[in-house]
C-alpha cells in the first residue's frame, strides 16, 4: 500500500504539467518545432537500458519503470524526458534529459520523488528516516544542467514526538553543551535538521527541538529515537 500511495503522489506531481503516463515508447514534439520525435526506452544486454530519440541513443542508469515527459520551464519551447525507477524501497531516482539542437543532454541525476513546478525549478523529496528532505533544483539554460541551490544544509522537518523519560538538549551546534532536559511525557516538535560535518569528516543531521515550554535546543538522531516515541522510521 505504501508503494502504491507514493506512486500516486509522484504521478500527480508529474502529470500536473506533463499529462502523461509512464511509458516505454511514444512520439511527441520535444523541441517545439512542430515535428514529433520518436522516443523509446530500450533494453540492452545485461539488463541495461538506453534512451533513444530519433536516431540518437544515450545509456541510462535504470529504466525498468519507463519515462515521463515533463515541462520544467513552461516559458520555453522544450519538454524534458524523466527516466525513473522507484527502487527496492520506494527510493525514487530520475535521469532527466533534454533533446535540443539534435543532441540528447543529460540535465541531471536526481534522488527522491520529484515535483515539477514549471518555472524552471524542481523539488526532490527524499526520505531521511522519520522525515522527508526537500531540495530545490534549478535549470541552468546556459550549460543545460540541473543544479541544486547552493549552501543548503538546513531543512524543515515539522514532526511531533513524545518524550518517554527525558531527553537531553544542547544549546549550540558547534559545542553541543548541555542545555536543558525535555520533561517526561511531554510533546516536542522536531523543527529542523542541519547537515553537520563530524570530526572524522563524515556528515550527520543535528536536529533542532522546541519543547512544550517553548525552549529551543539541539540533539542527535539516536538520542532522539531512543528517548521519544511517535517517530515512524521508514524502511
Amino acid at each position: 500500500m505504501k508503494r502504491f500511495l507514493i506512486f500516486i503522489v509522484v504521478l500527480m506531481n508529474l502529470q500536473s504539467y506533463a499529462q502523461e503516463e509512464a511509458v516505454f515508447k511514444t512520439a511527441k514534439d520535444l523541441d517545439g518545432d512542430g515535428i514529433p520525435e520518436n522516443i523509446q526506452l530500450i533494453e540492452n544486454e545485461h539488463y541495461g537500458y538506453s534512451l533513444q530519440v530519433n536516431d540518437l541513443t544515450e545509456k541510462v542508469s535504470f529504466g525498468m519503470e519507463g519515462f515521463y515527459l515533463i515541462d520544467i520551464d513552461t516559458t520555453d519551447q522544450f519538454k524534458e524526458i524523466a527516466v525513473f525507477t522507484s527502487g527496492p524501497s520506494d527510493d525514487y531516482e530520475y535521469e532527466i534529459f533534454r533533446y535540443q539542437d539534435n543532441r540528447l543532454h543529460l540535465l541531471g541525476h536526481l534522488e527522491g520523488w520529484i515535483t515539477v513546478n514549471g518555472d524552471g525549478t524542481l523539488y526532490t523529496d527524499k526520505g531521511e528516516g522519520f522525515w522527508s528532505r526537500r531540495d530545490v533544483w534549478f535549470l541552468n539554460h546556459k550549460v543545460l544542467s540541473l543544479g541544486k541551490f547552493p549552501l543548503k544544509n538546513e531543512y524543515f522537518v515539522g514532526v511531533q514526538a513524545t518524550v518517554k523519560s527525558s531527553l537531553q538538549l544542547y544549546n549550540d551546534l558547534n559545542t553541543l553543551e548541555p542545555f536543558v532536559k525535555a520533561k517526561p511525557q511531554t510533546n516536542i516538535q522536531v523543527l529542523t535538521a542541519t547537515l553537520w560535518e563530524t570530526e572524522n569528516e563524515n556528515f550527520e543531521f543535528i536536529y533542532q527541538i522546541v519543547t512544550e515550554d517553548g525552549l529551543l535546543g539541539f540533539t542527535k538522531l539516536w538520542p532522539l529515537l531512543e528517548n521519544t516515541e511517535g517517530l515512524v522510521m521508514a524502511d
